[in-house]
């Protein structure tokens, strides 16, 4: 009875959440674009929001099948259809820089929130307050007055929840994966309010935030927003150029356990993002590394938040890419990066906008996002892709603001894994969810007895053969029931793994690292820099990466190459014996630097001065003879000259060597 009954409440509640995950799959964004997650892969959204400098927000709703319903950019409502809906009277309550939140009613799914805060509001003096009203829609295309119910006075269809607030607004699903809390911060606390299928609850959890951790005053966000991972369990805040994360509890809307994270020095924050999984923050930040020089070196990085204490979380810090520069002289290359997780998961990032010239045009640049495609992975293993999608348009800025947790809520989107494999190798799985009572899965492959079933967070599994399999993880957490499964494609071909071999190496100044990366069942090779060969020849300092792939697996390795100063001595016999023993037939030098020194001679002269034997080659000995005449027992004098690599200075050394027979 207990089993059957466990799995009647398990059908029942992911019967309820069906869908849920394309709530948020358009987006709508700066310079009248968007993006489109119906498709795979992503693909541009023409919108009607025209915001071309930050701050701009702009937030939108679907309907469960990840149909448009309407979009806002918290001064303009726009349907599915790029239509304007109408305002009476024009009543509005902001008027300019707004940040808007949309979030449908609990048990109507025809009606709407919209919530807001305006850095200018109107003349009743709507500026830095959380307000909200109501939107009705239906059908994508319908054509509704912006504001349900109609107003009757100009002050009665908004609500105002909470005066002098930051410019910063955020929200995540309730425990109980219903409800939802809505969240901003006023100087001196972070306030939650509950959403439920009674309404808006206007008295607010309120979070104290002592003055250590956050000054006592509205947050200094530059591009950035308060963001909620997609598991709801933290929220990063940006403030000046420091990073703020805390703890938050979805049953009770408070948040704790704050960590403050500092960002590289005489660097400035720019913006921040968090993975779905909770566990790695991303941040952009620029330095001018010569003040005399009006230039920027724009930096993203990623930090592990699971590392421990705020110390141990900065020593984790990892640069994603190599530095990406804004300079002004004749022109002005501007950089404004902003970024945000997607329902799918992976993190997009504008990076560019544009070169404005000495007449004030600008010439469009940056018309491609960025990808972190493995947001909770470490280093390297994030995936960072430049230029993965192409907008077709220069998208300014990226602020796009949404309930994420809708998007990944227990019984959707809550499984990581890799979906297409090798036969030779296990699946990993995990979930985004870390705050569980515990977790059962179920691999769909009962060939493999007991292995088919496992009880840990981050379990594995070898499939027993090629196919495709339903995996399933019942979740059971404080508040509810639920199940997640997912499509395992399991393929024949054998897993790649790059050789040893690839590891941090240092070589001798003036040499260089001749690699091989061919790796056995590999299709495709790509470097950090794009090239595609698996052979490669190293000749400058720096880390290098190599991916390797085929149709079901992935091997990525980054290592160091260090070129450095070496000693270049040689050691040279005092004698040899030429007569084919195999023992000391050969007289020459064996130096003690990796590559051979440069400009190398060697002469070796008899009694009379005259030479009998001339190199140029330092792996090349002399064998006791004259054009091919055995010489006579004796002393010969020998003469080196060569070049230490990587210096100017020509070194001659000298001796004498005893040939015998």
């Amino acid at each position: 009875m207990i089993r059957v009954y466990f799995f009647f409440l398990v059908v029942a509640f992911f019967h309820g959440n069906s869908n849920a995950q394309k709530r948020n799959n358009i987006w709508a964004f700066g310079n009248n674009i968007g993006l489109n997650f119906n498709t795979d892969p992503v693909t541009p959204f023409i919108s009607k929001s025209n915001g071309k400098t930050p701050p701009y927000y702009v937030s939108s709703i679907c309907d469960k099948n990840g149909n448009l319903l309407f979009y806002t950019d918290g001064l303009t409502v726009w349907n599915g259809n790029n239509f304007a809906l109408p305002k009476y009277k024009d009543w509005w309550p902001w008027f300019k820089n707004v940040i808007p939140l949309i979030t449908p009613y609990v048990s109507n799914d025809s009606l709407y929130y919209l919530f807001g805060i305006d850095e200018l509001g109107p003349e009743e003096g709507n500026s830095y307050k959380l307000q909200y009203l109501s939107i009705k829609m239906r059908n994508p295309g319908d054509m509704e007055e912006a504001v349900f119910p109609r107003p009757v006075s100009i002050s009665s269809y908004y609500t105002t929840l909470l005066s002098n607030t930051s410019h910063v607004l955020a929200g995540t699903a309730h425990c109980n994966q219903k409800d939802t809390w809505i969240t901003t911060h006023a100087p001196g606390a972070l306030y939650s309010f509950l959403i439920t299928d009674s309404g808006v609850n206007p008295v607010p959890v309120i979070s104290p935030v002592p003055a250590s951790i956050l000054p006592q005053r509205k947050l200094i966000t530059k591009y950035g927003n308060i963001k909620f991972s997609a598991n709801g369990e933290k929220l990063i805040i940006p403030d000046s150029n420091k990073i703020v994360v805390f703890d938050f509890d979805n049953q009770t809307g408070k948040f704790s356990h704050p960590l403050v994270l500092s960002i590289p020095q005489d660097q400035t924050l720019e913006d921040l993002e968090i993975s779905a999984d909770g566990s790695k923050i991303y941040f952009g930040s620029f330095e001018m590394p010569d003040p005399d020089v009006p230039a920027e070196v724009h930096y993203l990085y990623q930090m592990d938040l699971d590392a421990g204490s705020a110390g141990q979380i900065e020593n984790t810090l990892y640069k994603i890419n190599s530095g990406d520069i804004a300079v002004c002289m004749r022109s002005c290359y501007v950089l404004q990066r902003t970024m945000q997780l997607g329902p799918d998961g992976k993190i997009y990032i504008i990076r560019r906008d544009g070169i404005t010239g000495p007449a004030g045009t600008i010439a469009e640049l940056g018309k491609t996002l960025d990808v972190i495609n493995d947001p909770s992975k470490a280093g390297i293993d994030a995936n960072y892709v430049e230029s993965q999608v192409n907008l077709k348009r220069v998208p300014k800025v990226i602020n796009y603001n949404y309930i994420r947790s809708a998007s990944f809520t227990h019984g959707e989107n809550s499984i990581q894994y890799q979906k297409n494999n090798c036969v030779d190798k296990p699946v990993q799985f995990s979930l985004i969810y870390t705050k569980l009572d515990s977790v059962k899965w179920e691999f769909g492959d009962p060939v493999t007895g007991n292995e088919n079933f496992s009880t840990l967070i981050k379990p594995q599994h070898l499939y027993s053969a090629s196919g495709s399999y339903t995996a399933r993880a019942f979740i059971y957490n404080r508040c509810t029931i639920d199940t997640a499964s997912v499509t395992v494609i399991i393929e024949k071909g054998n897993a790649v793994h790059l050789p040893t071999s690839i590891k941090d190496t240092v070589i001798c100044l003036g040499g260089e690292l001749a690699i091989n990366t061919t790796t056995p069942f590999a299709k495709e090779y790509k470097w950090e820099n794009g090239l595609t060969n698996p052979q490669r020849i190293i000749d400058k300092s720096g880390i290098y990466t190599i991916s390797v792939f085929n149709d079901c697996s992935l091997d990525r390795k980054s290592f160091k190459v260090t070129f450095k100063v070496c000693p270049c001595n040689f050691f040279i016999p005092n004698a040899f014996s030429p007569n084919h023993d195999g023992l000391n037939d050969i007289f020459k030098p064996v130096f003690d630097c990796t590559p051979f020194p440069k400009d190398y001679q060697l002469k070796i002269y008899d009694r009379f001065g005259g030479v009998v034997f001339e190199s140029n080659k330092a792996n090349e000995g002399w064998d006791g003879k004259k054009r091919e005449t055995a010489l006579p027992i004796g002393i010969y004098v020998w003469v080196i000259k060569y070049r230490h690599p990587g210096e100017k200075e020509i070194i001659r050394k000298n001796g004498t060597v005893t040939l015998l027979r």
